[in-house]
């Protein structure tokens, strides 16, 4: 299970220019000053108009460069039409707007329309947007009180600047002449273009009183967390806080912030550029990035991937200046460990020099990590689960396909990342030999001890949580008892993720591609993610090692029938199971023995239809669903042979029908019970003169398809019937319970009232179930 994280940001490392020239805009009641806060402008002490730091200063309709009595549409600068608001300048396309006017595209304000380029001859302007985020992404906000007035101490956090600091009071807003939120709350406009009749703004004004990431640091959402919005009405009076570019001496070159990087294979990086001499961090969306060679190091946006072995030199391009930085990437090579095993595992990931590293991060099939994102988009084998080049087994179209199905469940050897780029021997592991190491082994978690700082209202709390570094995995095999290898969890690169520092992005969770395919029918299974790998390498041949051989299932040793009054009689475990607690063995829908791992690619009844370029189910299809199966063949119930009950216990053992799990359901009390430490269900019988007897059936969640370490989320149990969905050819019909409430989406109707924690639904039957069999009487 994936899960999604907050991105952590790299703030550069910069030092202070020794001399900071003092500019002035001349006013009549205040010298306005800059103070420079390390970031890419210097920002005015006070708002434009303002006596000082803690006068609000004059409100300004947006685009206006005077200040009014009276703010409304029919007295603002741009609108020909205040009754529909239309605007007349600075117009984005906008399908949801009434917008009369062609759009100009104007994204920020001209000089002539910015009051603080108006005002100071071109000395100063208006913040855009980008100089908003800049601001709060670099400086702690703390409320405070100059004067007697309330508002945002804004301190920056930029190495060499720490301490500097402007102070932004809360002016509220003016709509008509009536003043809105002074005192309260913080408007300030930015230059940049809004939707519609909005325009973009710096205010504390969120509404949510939610958590936000400032700088690093998570901050109480209301009065206390700015954002940059755009929402408000641009006749509108707020204040401006005016700018100003640079001094020339502060940027005469740019330079890395370290001069050689040595990187191992796969490793992602974001290495700091810094303006020359004052070494403050330039703005990331004002960099162009290059590689000479982007098969040895590649950079998307300032990240910075380790592609393949060599030296290359990767190159950042800003306001006509270059620096560039000399690469090296080498690519270690693990050593093998024999945990008695059908194969050694390596002792590290693919591309890591140690085992707690992550090393690379490849999409499945492609040998080479990625800088930026992992999409579709950028995928080597499509941009779409059933429009694949390779390794494909359905397309969107079955009659048509440009790509004709290749049925390929196993990687090429020319695409196995392992065995393209450590050779001798080394490959990535099968699903069979990653199920050997789940369940041949102990896997024991370790954790650390996370602690996050925010600020309520100035005050200083701390929330702890734990967070997953990885397993140790030690062999249980006889003679290797002890020996064992580690793997970090390492997380991984999803869509819109950026693609450095996933650990983070994804909570620790540990995600290893193998060499085999997943395929769900209709499941977009995400092999353009970037996971890591853990390679695998075969014994020589002179040494017999046995091959991955998936459980057998245990027959039936005792009398298992319980009469509970009802049409049938109940085994008292499930099928392979010994106790009413046991989990007892998996199964596929219409399949009688176990798998290591259950996939629609080593589902029995699948098959590849090469005359329509379909794979798709060779039997029980008792309808055509929406033209998609080839033929039909009327059946939808599992026949005595394909039956897990009857083939592994015989007699009159089978595996329920629908209308007895609801015959269960409604003739017995359902209580969440334990046995042994299980959790479960007890049933117990309803019906006059069988009270007193009653059947277990245990949550049997984790492990269920793949080879997934733990349990899921929740605990739940889905157990097998021998039906077919109504609905669906792709799906079986099963009884789940779980701990917690289901919702009534996927319900099938049986004219039940069903329980909250228990419904009967259908789910693909190349999944893996258990069953609690039944005896005719």
């Amino acid at each position: 299970m994936r899960f999604l994280r907050l991105i952590a940001i790299a703030i550069l490392i910069g030092t202070a220019s020794s001399a900071v020239s003092a500019r002035k805009l001349k006013k009549a009641k205040h010298e306005i000053e800059f103070v420079d806060l390390g970031l890419g402008v210097l920002w005015a002490d006070c708002n434009l108009g303002a006596t000082g730091p803690s006068d609000y200063g004059n409100f300004y309709a947006w685009a206006e460069v005077e200040t009014k009595d009276f703010f409304s549409w029919g007295n603002y600068r741009y609108c020909s039409s205040p009754k529909t608001k239309v605007m007349d300048k600075y117009i984005l396309p906008d399908r949801y707007s009434m917008q009369e006017i062609k759009a100009d595209n104007l994204t920020k304000l001209k000089p002539e329309d910015d009051v603080a380029s108006v005002l100071s001859g071109g000395k100063w302007r208006m913040p855009t947007a980008d100089d908003f985020f800049e601001l709060i992404s670099n400086c702690r906000c703390d409320t405070a009180m100059v004067d007697g007035r309330k508002g945002l101490r804004f301190i920056s956090q930029v190495p060499g600047f720490e301490g500097r600091s402007i102070f932004i009071p809360f002016g509220g807003c003016v709509n008509g002449n009536e003043p809105l939120k002074i005192g309260k709350e913080l408007y300030v406009w930015s230059a940049t273009t809004g939707q519609g009749n909005s325009s973009s703004y710096l205010t504390t004004d969120n509404g949510s009183g939610g958590l936000f990431l400032i700088g690093g640091t998570l901050r109480e959402g209301s009065s206390v967390a700015p954002s940059v919005c755009s929402f408000e009405s641009r006749f509108e009076g707020m204040n401006v806080r005016p700018v100003r570019p640079l001094d020339d001496d502060m940027f005469t070159s740019l330079s890395f912030t370290v001069e050689q990087l040595d990187l191992i294979y796969g490793e992602n990086r974001k290495e700091g550029i810094v303006m020359m001499p004052s070494r403050r961090p330039v703005k990331e969306n004002n960099i162009t990035w290059s590689s000479s060679d982007p098969n040895v190091a590649d950079v998307v946006d300032g990240n910075l991937t380790a592609t393949g072995k060599g030296n290359c030199i990767i190159t950042a391009e800003s306001e006509g200046k270059k620096a560039e930085l000399a690469v090296s990437v080498s690519l270690p090579v693990p050593e093998p460990v024999d945990l008695g095993l059908s194969v050694m595992w390596a002792s590290a990931n693919l591309g890591a020099t140690r085992p707690e590293e992550s090393g690379g991060y490849f999409a499945w099939g492609e040998t080479s990590p990625k800088a930026g994102l992992y999409t579709g988009e950028r995928y080597k084998f499509g941009q779409y689960v059933d429009e694949m080049t390779k390794y494909n087994f359905y397309t969107s179209n079955w009659a048509e396909s440009d790509y004709p199905l290749d049925y390929k469940e196993s990687l090429d050897p020319e695409d196995d990342a392992a065995m393209v780029l450590l050779g001798d021997g080394w490959r990535m592991p099968t699903a069979d030999e990653l199920w050997e190491l789940r369940n041949k082994c102990t896997w024991e978690a370790k954790f650390v001890q996370d602690t996050v700082e925010f600020r309520i209202n100035g005050t200083v709390e701390h929330f702890f949580q734990e967070h997953l570094l990885g397993y140790v995995i030690t062999s249980n095999v006889p003679g290797y008892e002890g020996r064992s290898i580690y793997l970090p969890a390492a997380g991984y690169i999803g869509e819109n993720m950026v693609g450095f520092n996933p650990s983070l992005v994804n909570d620790g969770g540990a995600y290893y591609w193998t060499s085999t395919l997943n395929q769900f029918l209709g499941n977009n299974d995400k092999r353009w993610y970037g996971n890591t790998i853990r390679p695998v390498m075969d014994f020589p041949e002179t040494e017999n090692r046995n091959k991955v051989q998936p459980d057998a299932v245990k027959p039936l040793k005792h009398k298992a029938q319980v009469d509970l009054g009802l049409s049938v009689l109940w085994a008292d475990c499930n099928v392979g199971a010994d106790r009413p607690e046991e989990y007892g063995a998996r199964f596929a829908w219409g399949e009688t023995s176990q798998k290591t791992y259950y996939s629609g690619t080593n589902y029995k009844y699948m098959r590849a239809y090469k005359d329509v370029n379909k794979w798709w189910y060779s039997k029980y299809i008792p309808f055509r669903d929406n033209s998609n199966d080839p033929f039909k063949d009327g059946k939808n119930k599992l026949d005595p042979d394909d039956d897990a009950a009857r083939v592994n216990w015989g007699g009159k053992w089978r595996t329920p029908t629908k209308e007895e799990f609801a015959e269960l359901f409604s003739m017995c009390e359902w209580t969440e019970d334990s046995v042994n430490g299980v959790k479960g269900y007890r049933l117990t019988s309803k019906v006059p003169g069988y009270t007193q007897n009653h059947i277990f059936l245990p949550y049997t969640s984790g492990n269920r398809d793949l080879i997934s370490v733990g349990n899921s989320d929740y605990d739940e149990g889905r157990y097998m019937t021998s039906d077919l969905s109504s609905q669906y050819t792709d799906r079986c019909v099963l009884l789940e319970i779980s701990a917690f409430e289901f919702g009534t989406s996927d319900e099938i109707d049986l004219g039940l009232d069903h329980m909250a924690k228990v419904h009967i639904w259908a789910n693909g039957r190349s999944s893996a179930f258990f069953v609690r069999a039944v005896c005719d009487k």
